[in-house]
């Protein structure tokens, strides 16, 4: 979801551009600043909402992937301390064997 969105990712990822230099950088700043001044300008209650409806979507879904890693963190902790029972269940039968 995050993906489809472009969020979750470093700018110099989105970019691909090239180290600027600092008098490069306010240049771009500012025609980022009215770029974005803009786009808020035009922005109607119709996009509002679609953000509003995604970032919904996106926190249920990380509530619902905190649920599954808690669920797998406990299931690890299980295997790991029943392969350790295992493993000391086999080292006593071959001290008897032995």
């Amino acid at each position: 979801m995050e993906k489809e969105e472009g969020r979750g990712r470093d700018m110099a990822d989105v970019l691909g551009e090239p180290v600027m230099t600092a008098a490069t950088t306010a240049t771009t700043t500012t025609a980022t600043t009215q770029s974005a001044t803009t786009i808020g300008v035009t922005r109607t209650s119709v996009a509002v909402d679609h953000e509003a409806a995604v970032k919904s979507r996106v926190a249920k879904l990380n509530k619902k992937l905190r649920k599954l890693n808690t669920y797998s963190s406990f299931l690890n902790m299980l295997t790991l301390m029943s392969l350790t029972w295992h493993l000391v269940n086999l080292a006593q039968r071959l001290q008897r064997t032995c």
